[in-house]
């Protein structure tokens, strides 16, 4: 099911909205994968950019598997039947793609030129399932704005479902054709549960300053706020893998400093109320089962979806992840894969818990890359993480796992299995590599010596370092409290 889109003008239209939409399986025919993609807000010269649609009160159970139809209608004076709006391929079969998750998405909030973006699309009330496969949703990004951006979309009151991780299973699906059947095939394997919520637009205003004409604006801009993960269930499969995202504050590209007492970024996304029955990150151990030799297929190394390591600032976006492998191309066959999206699965990221961290700020130490907002008394705070329970937790870390932030506040987070993992060894980093840049091994086993983390340099450390990389799991927030695990750290 996919939305309009808003349209573009002096201010931006809004998105289409998808609400009340229940399937129930009749209990003889079961829906394969399905797909809910709100609109996106349109762009704006001047006035505010049009709001992302939202999903609300939907209701659907399915595979996770299915097929993508492709339709032409350049010529409507041809088509009477629905199956003469069929695109087809150059021997006349029609061009069928496998979609091989389930997944709703709700529109991003559309930029505006001259004055403020548009709010991401929430996700409220819905229930969703993929028995075999993976389950995503994901809340609309906030837009980005001259003055302001728009706020990123939350995620509320949402319950979903997925295959178990352990999952291995080659699922065939034919279609009948006038010029005989068509086979599509597909392995899943390591299916799991991805929630991400909206992150904050930018804003790109600034105040002159001496040698740089160019920079746009003369108001100091206010950037949107991450969006939330507030209500969340997996209640069945103790083998299900949650991963749980909330948006980053957004930035300030061309404003503000590391020195400032106050800033205007925006405030990082929280997750409360959450209960999982199964783990939050993959927690498997990444070694075979005699502990020894060649890394395991099934292990679960730390893995962002969005990693930080390639030179396009855009690609370091949880809304660009969402954008190219939620959302793809709904209207455009994929005859290099025949895979309407890719399989997102435990292979594609495992973070655990990435609560929000705020914005950042305009770049001006010149090394390419926006700098961190001052933290003057928590003014504009990363998310919290607040009521959570769930059998085991392989990290939680605010902004991201290659750049990582203290969670604001931590409270009532629980592991419910005896002995459960809060926290996971690992022995291979974000990058797949086995050792730090100055050559120390990680290593499994005994603490304090198996406790691998990596300083923004890439050199070890035994503990997490505020804007470094994670090796093994580890929880990392400012509220004072009795640890839970030998990973589990208070740093301001």
């Amino acid at each position: 099911m996919l939305a309009g889109r808003g349209g573009n003008g002096s201010k931006g239209g809004d998105g289409g909205g998808i609400r009340n939409f229940i399937n129930t399986a009749s209990g003889e025919t079961t829906a394969f994968s399905t797909t809910f993609l709100a609109g996106n807000g349109g762009i704006a010269t001047s006035g505010p950019g049009g709001v992302g649609g939202s999903i609300v009160n939907v209701q659907t159970a399915g595979t996770g598997i299915g097929l993508q139809f492709y339709f032409d209608v350049s010529d409507p004076t041809s088509i009477e039947f629905a199956n003469d709006a069929l695109a087809v391929d150059a021997f006349g079969f029609p061009l069928i793609d496998i979609v091989p998750i389930s997944r709703m998405v709700a529109g991003a909030g559309g930029a505006s030129l001259g004055g403020a973006g548009g709010n991401g699309g929430g996700i409220t009330s819905v229930l969703g399932t993929a028995a075999t496969s993976t389950f995503a949703m994901a809340s609309g990004r906030g837009g980005d704005g001259l003055l302001r951006g728009g706020h990123g979309g939350s995620i509320q009151n949402a319950i979903a479902n997925s295959g178990s991780q352990n999952v291995v299973a080659t699922e065939t699906l034919i279609v009948q054709t006038d010029l005989g059947p068509i086979i599509k095939e597909i392995t899943i394997e390591k299916p799991q549960v991805l929630i991400i919520a909206g992150e904050g637009g930018d804003a790109f205003s600034g105040v002159l300053v001496s040698g740089d004409p160019l920079v746009p604006g003369r108001k100091s801009p206010v950037a949107g706020n991450g969006g939330g993960i507030i209500g969340f269930s997996q209640p069945g499969g103790s083998d299900v893998n949650v991963q749980l995202i909330s948006g980053n504050g957004g930035n300030t590209p061309n404003a503000g400093s590391t020195t400032d007492i106050k800033t205007k970024v925006g405030r990082g996304g929280s997750i409360q109320n959450v209960s999982v029955a199964g783990s939050i990150g993959d927690t498997g151990n990444p070694v075979d089962p005699d502990g020894v030799g060649p890394l395991d297929p099934d292990g679960a190394p730390i893995k962002p979806y969005n990693p930080l390591t390639d030179t396009d600032p855009t690609n370091d976006r949880m809304s660009n992840f969402v954008r190219t492998s939620l959302v793809g191309f709904p209207e455009t066959p994929n005859t290099a894969t025949g895979l309407s999206v890719p399989l997102v699965n435990g292979d594609t990221g495992n973070v655990g818990i990435v609560v929000g961290g705020k914005g950042r700020v305009r770049d001006g130490d010149n090394d390419g890359k926006l700098d961190p907002a001052p933290d003057v008394g928590g003014s504009i705070p990363n998310g919290s993480l607040i009521n959570v329970t769930a059998s085991h937790i392989l990290s939680a870390v605010a902004d991201n796992v290659e750049r990582l932030a203290s969670i604001q506040v931590l409270k009532n987070v629980v592991v419910t299995t005896v002995g459960g993992e809060y926290g996971s060894d690992r022995d291979v980093d974000t990058t797949g590599a086995t050792m730090s840049s100055d050559s120390v091994p990680y290593s499994l086993g005994a603490i304090p010596g198996s406790l691998d983390y990596l300083r923004p340099d890439g050199t070890h450390s035994p503990t997490p370092v505020i804007g470094g990389r994670l090796v093994d799991g580890a929880i990392v927030a400012k509220t004072s409290r009795a640890p839970l695990s030998d990973r589990d750290f208070k740093i301001a």
